[in-house]
């Protein structure tokens, strides 16, 4: 008995803050919540088994009770809303100089490969009729690392390494761009949202989308960096900093921070 009571004073606490943690209970229902778990569990119960199964049970009725408080009517979205902002626009300025110079450098390592290639075989055809000697085909020396570049399947490889380099970054660079989230507006009458997503050099565009096509695909609450959004009819993923700021938090977690099946 002795050992039951010290569980219920050790146990009921623990859940309890956890509850209210997890749901962001408001401090009257928090306050009813603690008086119905107490007055339902504080019976006698015969093993400390019997009474974490029904605190277990107790707590998912509280849980269904609190989501259902936090549940949003169309009919109160008499106007659009903020949901959430987030400005960056320095760093999606600054990955737009980053893929420009580095889709010009790899051009002109491209360009230098494909003209060095060609004039150093003209030289080489020029001094060696009969053939370029291997011993000076080698990575030992300039001279010889231009003989190597320019003959055999390297005359195919470097120029397809440039390629795929420039073509690698560009693309991660506009996809990164164009899936991060600036502003998300929920739209009158609560039935579609819009998303203000970045583009090349921190330029914005805007797309309306249905509510019931969106599901974000963690809580907001367990996310490091990036809340992933699946956008139905959209390739990858939509990604919300954050860092940015939720202007309706129980808005945006009963429309956008929902997971649903697409």
């Amino acid at each position: 008995m002795l050992l039951t009571r010290m569980i219920i004073h050790q146990k009921l606490p623990a859940m309890h803050s956890q509850l209210a943690k997890a749901w962001l209970v408001p401090r009257q229902l928090n306050r009813c919540l603690t008086r119905t778990i107490m007055c339902k569990s504080m019976p006698q119960f015969s093993n400390a088994k019997q009474f974490l199964t029904r605190l277990t049970h107790q707590r998912n009725n509280a849980v269904i009770l609190v989501r259902s408080c936090f549940r949003y009517n169309k009919s109160e979205v008499t106007r659009d809303f903020l949901l959430y902002k987030h400005k960056s626009f320095w760093l999606f300025r600054l990955i737009g100089v980053f893929i420009i110079a580095q889709c010009g450098f790899w051009t002109y390592v491209l360009y230098n490969s494909i003209v060095a290639g060609s004039e150093t075989r003209r030289i080489a055809q020029m001094k060696y009729p009969d053939g370029i000697p291997k011993e000076l085909i080698n990575w030992s020396s300039w001279q010889g690392i231009n003989y190597k570049m320019s003959t055999g399947r390297w005359i195919y490889i470097v120029p397809l390494i440039c390629s795929s380099a420039a073509g690698l970054i560009l693309f991660g660079g506009l996809a990164y761009c164009h899936k991060n989230i600036h502003a998300l507006v929920l739209k009158k009458g609560g039935e579609f949202v819009t998303f203000y997503k970045y583009g090349f050099f921190g330029r914005l565009s805007s797309f309306n989308v249905p509510l019931s096509s969106i599901s974000a695909k963690h809580s907001r609450h367990a996310i490091r960096q990036h809340l992933p959004v699946e956008v139905k009819g959209h390739r990858f993923y939509y990604l919300i900093d954050k860092d940015g700021k939720y202007y309706n938090v129980r808005l945006f977690d009963s429309t956008v921070g929902v997971h649903r099946s697409l």
